[in-house]
């Protein structure tokens, strides 16, 4: 009998711990579509989310002179700045992850398991277009 308990309490706890997992993890992807003229330069705030997330470039411009972070002062928000590479006319692409950071000090576990937070992230795509004359 107390083989069968132990093998009970031991598939319940995998089966809870693999459904917290599920829970956990899901990705938001919010689209922008930006056309500008040569040279032009673009600027966004972009929301840094709860205390512990971490904004970062996780797909660079790959036709760029700047495609940059910079901290908002007096906030965790970031500012992105893009301009297109002396020029360049047609389409780059950026993505901005906002994910989940070290949850240290929190004393709890992930997702709605834990009750203290969920690793959600969130994908920011520009698709940025570069129209116009080069002259």
């Amino acid at each position: 009998m107390k083989k069968f308990t132990a093998s009970a309490a031991i598939i319940a706890l995998i089966a809870f711990n693999f459904s917290c997992k599920k829970e956990q993890d899901s990705t938001i992807t919010k689209t922008f579509d930006v056309t500008l003229s040569p040279g032009q330069t673009y600027t966004t705030q972009v929301g840094a989310g709860d205390e512990d997330d971490v904004l970062k470039i996780s797909q660079q411009a790959k036709h760029a002179d700047v495609s940059e972070l910079t901290p908002v002062s007096g906030s965790r928000d970031m500012t992105f700045t893009y301009t297109p590479a002396s020029q360049y006319l047609g389409s780059d692409q950026v993505q901005i992850t906002n994910s989940e950071g070290e949850h240290h000090g929190h004393g709890g576990g992930h997702g709605n398991c834990g009750g203290h937070h969920h690793d959600e992230r969130t994908v920011y795509v520009y698709n940025i277009t570069v129209t116009g004359n080069n002259h």
